[in-house]
């Protein structure tokens, strides 16, 4: 026994070295495994004096573990009998009666612990008295009326109460998994307690109750957590007597403590499963409507404005009449249910009702979103009422206006919000997720009555916009008004019916519906107010999302665009950072789709926003830059550059001439171009700021290519640029090559250009092609990394696809050295997960790069005179792919490439020898190697392409394929003959999807043979 202390001190002692707290847990952990070793830490949990409390916790966890081996294993049931002996003879000794030394909570835990166990294993057959001799330790006197024992030991009643709880979380809590056997068990248990227990257990807790009521709230508050659980699976009958419902009335007028454990315990009565009839008696029986409306009339810390408000204890309430309330309507069903009982439930309703908008119309939300579940159910029952009866009653039909403008009026902000406030955003968050929420329940109102709610909300924002109009800015708080800007935002909802606003008419377009005519009324009304001058944030952002997200009524009311555009040159003004950031996002979106309608106000817009474009790296706060991939962000310079394409936009509007337009081009151009050649010898030398500035120049220059073109070769997205402009922006890829040559060691760079590049495809056109091997050199250097090469090759890909009609020659040229850097990045050893995922995408890309290639019937570039020399290194590299089993989805890709190549008419291969030579013997390979699983749904795939290859062979090579595999090939493998002729005969009659099918089955033994 003292080793045990010894060796527990040791492992707890901070101080003590490592070595020896390793010796020291080796030690108890062959405690824990030996057969006797619960033995001794019995004894030394109940030795007088008492060990150090720590020594007696694992002393308990020690004896806990020998009652679960008994339990789960069952065995010789001696060592039990002594453990229970021992401690309950313990208990009574310091529990019972005459107790006097008190074990502290950490020692009642685990004691509470040890005896659920006890009572889990011997409860059954053993210890069938379990709970009278735990009852024994309530107890220190009689009642001289009754002649009953009195409840009234209070450190006896604290462990009956911690035991009984423990007892139910072991065996009924319905939030714990547990495994068949144990559920089994279990159920055997409840079923013995019911049979045998249960009516002395609920008295019991009954008289603690009155025992304790007003002397202990801690008790009080035990006991009604115990019958709050354990009500969920006993007979509610025992519990719910009228001596109980009258203390529970009393109970509410005693601490918040007690009301809270009240509350609770009478939420967890509400919801106990039984029938819709029961279910309403026990309602009706507990008063529990009349409860909740005496309660929060006559508290004072119920009551909003009060000092004393308890917004814990509200929102207790609250969870309280949403289970009543979703009880009585979940409950009913109106196809079954006869006249009374919906009566019945009707009135209760109409009870509940007025405690329903006291609390829903509560400021704290934790107190009305504990209602949102009663209200989207008291809703779907208002909907089935409806359909079924085709009627309403009026006391039935006045509560939806009421609930619709009970949720609107919840949507604002509070009246000590501070919108947009750093220190707040959390509480902001929690708000707009409560109003989401809401917005929900205002969806189900508009399921039940659309014109309702059309109706109410339109009334809201045109009161609010006319306060504006009529009354100024101070006519309305911002509160009010912001609800209105998005009542305004989502009722577009309801207005795009199958995503159309307007629709043809012989008058030209029109609103489709009377939710779109009013959403159209209300837009052209914000326009005309001064709801954009108004001061606050929140509405001015507001504002600009609704002219964005209602873009479609500006296209064809193009009188407001003026208004629009002026509204967003002063939001991207604005000194609310929050708003100017949002605001150039906007700004850009907008101006993108109105871009044909604009006409001359454009010029007035950019030199409007030229203040804006000055470009400038902030390395202030850098530790906070640094983002997922470990790249730098700026999310200033990140916005800003939606600027930069908003501007290209509007300075290319069909309105303005080309001449006009590179003039424009020009403006924005030169101080980039001024400022990178400035820049570049301190960034050449490593300076940071400086390579971080030439990057933001990099980027808004491939930025404002965009803006100007958006058109993609081989798409409808619009005409190619001017001649003019696209010899504007060949000095602009001039520049940055030029900036990309001198630092392609730098990460940054590199990602800068690769991005201009993409966004100058449209821009430069065809011109882009001869800049293409120097974009190579810079983008794909020896610092590139293999994320690099990968986002490389797509955009090439594009380029491919989009000018597969002047492109040859110079993929022709660049082809043998492009591969040179790919395979050498192949080649390169990867180190760690991360690097092999990494190697596994380069590889796949390559293959879907070759692909491009010859959907877009360049083939002859594999095999052209100066790329002849590294085919056989592409088609060995594909073979190699093929048999990647690690990464079936390679596989896929690479046979797929080889079916593709076999039937392009631009490759031509050293005869067909050399063809099945190739890429038949890697057919038969694959499915026959080690570790390929023809069960495997990817390998299946596989399989399925491998058959592509064998049909794409046959319909290159014809009988010569035939004959190979017939006199060389199967034979060689021992194939018997009927088999060979069987699958020779499939890959001449059936079709490629019909033979890929045959060959997954051939390879994995099913296919006839």
């Amino acid at each position: 026994m003292e080793q045990i202390l010894q060796a527990v001190d040791i492992s707890f002692n901070p101080s003590a070295s490592q070595d020896l707290k390793r010796q020291a847990l080796d030690f108890l952990t062959q405690v824990k495994e030996s057969e006797d070793g619960w033995q001794i830490c019995l004894g030394l949990f109940v030795e007088s004096p008492a060990p150090s409390e720590i020594a007696r916790v694992y002393a308990l966890e020690i004896v806990n573990g020998a009652i679960l081996r008994y339990y789960r294993s069952g065995g010789d049931p001696a060592p039990l009998h002594l453990i229970k002996e021992t401690l309950f003879k313990y208990t009574q000794s310091s529990y019972g009666p005459r107790a006097s030394n008190f074990d502290n909570a950490a020692i009642q835990n685990k004691l509470t612990q040890t005896m659920t166990y006890l009572f889990m294993t011997m409860y059954g057959e053993s210890w069938t008295t379990f709970f009278d001799d735990i009852l024994q330790l309530t107890s220190s006197s009689t009642d001289t009326t009754t002649g009953k024992p009195k409840r009234d030991n209070l450190i006896g009643v604290v462990l009956y109460l911690r035991i009984v709880a423990s007892i139910h979380e072991e065996v009924a809590d319905i939030l714990l998994a547990r495994g068949p056997n144990d559920s089994s068990r279990n159920t055997l248990l409840k079923d013995q307690i019911r049979e045998r227990d249960i009516g002395k257990l609920v008295t019991s807790w009954h008289e603690i109750l009155v025992e304790w009521k007003g002397k202990n709230d801690d008790i009080v508050e035990m006991t009604l957590k115990v019958i709050g659980r354990w009500v969920s699976w006993i007979s509610i009958s025992l519990v719910l007597t009228p001596d109980f419902v009258n203390s529970l009335w009393e109970l509410l007028t005693i601490s918040s403590k007690v009301k809270d454990a009240t509350l609770e315990a009478m939420a967890e009565i509400v919801v106990k499963k039984m029938s819709s009839s029961d279910k309403i008696e026990l309602i009706e029986f507990m008063k529990v409507v009349d409860m909740i409306s005496g309660l929060l009339a006559q508290d004072p810390s119920l009551q909003p404005k009060n000092q004393a408000f308890n917004v814990e204890l509200a929102e207790r309430v609250a969870k309280l009449a949403n289970n009543v309330g979703s009880e009585l309507v979940r409950g009913i069903d109106l196809k079954k249910s006869n006249e009374q009982m919906i009566f019945r439930v009707m009135q209760l309703i109409q009870q509940l009702m007025p405690s329903f908008f006291f609390l829903f119309s509560n400021e704290y939300d934790e107190v009305s979103s504990a209602l949102f579940p009663f209200t989207t159910d008291f809703l779907a029952f208002y909907k089935q009422y409806r359909k079924e009866t085709n009627s309403l009653p009026t006391e039935l039909s006045i509560l939806l206006p009421q609930i619709l403008n009970a949720v609107i009026t919840k949507m604002q902000f509070d009246e000590s919000s501070n919108w947009g406030d750093e220190s707040e955003q959390s509480e902001e968050a929690e708000f707009l997720e409560t109003r989401r929420k809401l917005k929900n329940l205002q969806d189900l109102v508009g399921v039940i009555d659309v014109q309702l709610l059309i109706e109410t909300l339109f009334t809201i924002v045109n009161n609010a916009f006319d306060k504006v109009s009529q009354g100024g800015q101070g006519a309305i708080g911002w509160r009010e008004l912001d609800l209105a800007m998005y009542e305004l935002h989502v009722f577009g909802d309801l207005a795009f019916q199958n995503g159309i606003l307007f629709i043809k008419s012989e008058a030209g377009l029109v609103p489709n519906g009377h939710a779109a005519v009013c959403l159209v009324g209300m837009v052209i009304k914000m326009m005309n107010s001064d709801v954009t001058s108004y001061p606050h944030p929140s509405i001015q952002l507001q504002y600009m999302e609704n002219i964005v997200r209602y873009v479609n009524v500006f296209e064809v009311h193009k009188e407001l665009i003026p208004r629009a555009l002026e509204s967003f040159v002063q939001g991207c003004h604005s000194s609310h950072v929050r708003v100017r950031a949002r605001a150039w996002y906007l700004f850009q979106r907008f101006v993108k789709i109105v871009r044909t309608h604009i006409g001359q106000v454009a010029e007035t817009v950019i030199r409007a926003v030229s203040d804006l474009l000055e470009v400038k790296a902030d390395l202030s706060e850098e530790d906070d830059m640094s983002s997922d991939d470990g790249k730098k962000s700026d999310t200033t310079f990140d916005n800003q550059l939606n600027l930069f394409e908003a501007v290209g936009s509007l300075s290319s509007t069909s309105s303005i001439p080309p001449e006009k337009q590179v003039e424009f081009a020009r403006d924005i151009i030169a101080p980039l171009f001024l400022d990178i050649q400035k820049t570049l010898p301190a960034a050449q030398n490593g300076d940071a700021r400086s390579v971080l500035q030439i990057h933001h120049d990099i980027m808004a220059l491939g930025t404002l290519a965009r803006g100007f073109s958006d058109w993609a070769p081989g798409t409808k997205s619009g005409p190619p640029p001017s001649p003019l402009i696209s010899e504007e922006f060949e000095r602009v890829a001039e520049a940055v090559l030029v900036s990309l040559e001198n630092l392609s060691n730098q990460l940054l760079i590199r990602d800068a250009a690769r991005f201009s590049f993409s966004r100058m495809i449209g821009v430069l056109g065809p011109k882009i092609l001869p800049l293409l091997p120097r974009w190579i050199d810079g983008l794909l250097g020896k610092s590139s990394s293999k994320e690099e090469i990968q986002m490389f090759l797509r955009l090439l890909e594009q380029v491919i696809h989009g000018f597969k009609t002047e492109i040859f020659d110079i993929l022709n040229s660049l082809f043998t050295p492009l591969l040179e850097v790919l395979f050498t990045a192949l080649a390169q050893p990867t180190e760690g997960t991360d690097d092999e995922i990494s190697l596994g995408e380069l590889r796949r890309e390559l293959l879907n790069f070759f692909q491009v290639i010859l959907n877009n019937d360049l083939g002859g570039v594999f095999v052209s005179e100066i790329n002849l020399a590294t085919f056989d290194r592409i088609t060995q590299a594909i073979e190699h792919f093929a048999k990647e089993n690690k990464d079936p989805k390679t596989q896929q890709g690479s046979f797929s490439l080889m079916s593709r190549m076999c039937i392009s008419p631009q490759i031509n291969f050293h005869g067909i020898a050399d063809l099945i030579q190739r890429f038949s013997a890697t057919c038969w390979a694959v499915p026959t190697s080690p570790g390929f699983n023809t069960k495997d749904a990817q390998a299946k795939i596989v399989l399925g392409e491998i058959g592509g290859v064998q049909k794409a062979i046959y319909q290159k090579a014809g009988g010569d394929f035939i004959t190979f595999l017939r006199t060389i090939y199967f034979p060689s493998v021992g194939a018997p003959p009927e088999m060979a002729e069987n699958y020779l005969g499939a890959l001449q009659r059936m079709s490629e999807k019909e033979f890929k099918g045959y060959f997954r089955d051939f390879a994995s033994g099913k296919a006839a043979r």
